[in-house]
């Protein structure tokens, strides 16, 4: 019997089994949309590839005969790689918003091309030059003069020629204002190098007055030029200290002060027409600090050898050499930072006092 049980169990077929009244699916009443969707599905990929779904397009956009041979070997398509073919759209679905970039370009190159062509134009049919509004007044307004003993043949020889003169001053006024309109060509300076090489020279010669034996005027003079050097720092040093002293000031001070003020002003107008000389020359400073003087050697009569056995050396060649490049604007002046306290030093009691209460 348990034979024939399991015959009858195999060739029965099977039976669905019968969904729940409780959940969601009872309330969609059991409908299988599966046909729907792949039938929207095969729609949707119709409208990627072709634009519109295969039932709506006609024949001559699905189909073409091809009747003409091929005139040129069309060469392989490059092959790209998987990463762009992956990052470009495929769809030829157009998304709304946005307009078709070649469309965009045609129109901008149409647009282009037709304010280029206005513009060459109105530079074809524009005048060589402007024509005075004065010099095309119509002849009616001028008084013709006659003789009126003369014959008719006399007046219109004489208005002709009239005519004739009062053509010529008009090309004559023309060709003055071309004459006045013509360019310019632009004075081309100096080179700012030769420029340089006149204001300073590559190697400074020294002052005779440096010579192991030299003259006693060109070596009072470069001892008055040190001098004076000199006595300018003390004026400066002088100066500040007073200023320093006398810092609040009294009425005379003022007096004094309104002075200065006067002869400063001369100063100014003095400074002024030396900027104008010198804004001609082209100048570049390297850096914010200037070029640091080099100590005039001077000798004394006192000191003065007059052979070169005995003379001691005194100025410093490499010295001068970096100096003088500093002042062609080839190398940048430095001046030694000096190094100094970010916090000041703070004064504190120590804590160990506490053990001696």
């Amino acid at each position: 019997m348990s034979v024939l049980a399991n015959i009858g169990s195999i060739e029965s077929k099977p039976t669905k089994s019968k969904a729940s009244r409780k959940g969601k699916q009872a309330w969609r009443k059991n409908i299988d949309l599966s046909t729907l969707e792949t039938g929207l599905e095969e729609r949707l990929e119709e409208k990627i590839k072709g634009g519109v779904p295969i039932v709506e397009q006609t024949n001559s956009d699905l189909f073409q005969v091809d009747t003409k041979p091929d005139a040129n070997i069309i060469a392989p398509p490059k092959k790209k790689l998987r990463i762009e073919k992956i990052l470009e759209s495929s769809s030829k679905i157009t998304v709304p918003g946005k307009s078709n970039k070649q469309l965009e370009k045609e129109v901008y190159k149409d647009r282009y091309d037709r304010k280029l062509k206005a513009s060459l134009k109105a530079l074809v049919n524009k005048p060589f030059f402007k024509e005075d509004p004065l010099l095309n007044r119509s002849n009616t307004s001028v008084n013709q003069r006659y003789d009126v003993w003369a014959g008719e043949e006399d007046n219109n020889a004489a208005i002709e020629q009239r005519n004739h003169k009062k053509s010529l001053s008009k090309l004559s006024t023309m060709e003055l204002h071309y004459k006045e309109k013509k360019i310019k060509k632009p004075i081309v300076l100096e080179s700012a190098l030769d420029l340089k090489k006149l204001i300073v020279p590559a190697v400074e010669l020294p002052h005779p007055g440096m010579s192991y034996v030299p003259d006693e005027t060109e070596r009072l003079d470069l001892v008055n030029k040190v001098a004076k050097n000199i006595r300018k720092e003390i004026a400066k040093e002088t100066k500040i200290s007073k200023f320093i002293k006398n810092f609040k000031g009294n009425k005379n001070q003022a007096i004094e002060f309104e002075q200065k003020l006067v002869e400063k002003e001369a100063l100014i107008q003095t400074k002024t027409e030396i900027a104008k000389v010198k804004a001609t020359i082209p100048k570049t400073k390297l850096g914010k600090y200037s070029v640091k003087q080099i100590e005039i050697p001077v000798k004394l009569s006192g000191k003065l050898t007059k052979s070169l056995r005995t003379l001691k050396p005194e100025s410093n060649l490499l010295l001068e050499s970096f100096v003088g490049l500093q002042k062609r604007n080839l190398i940048e002046p430095r001046v030694r930072v000096e190094k100094k306290r970010r916090y000041k030093l703070k004064t504190t009691e120590k804590w160990s006092y506490k053990d001696f209460k």
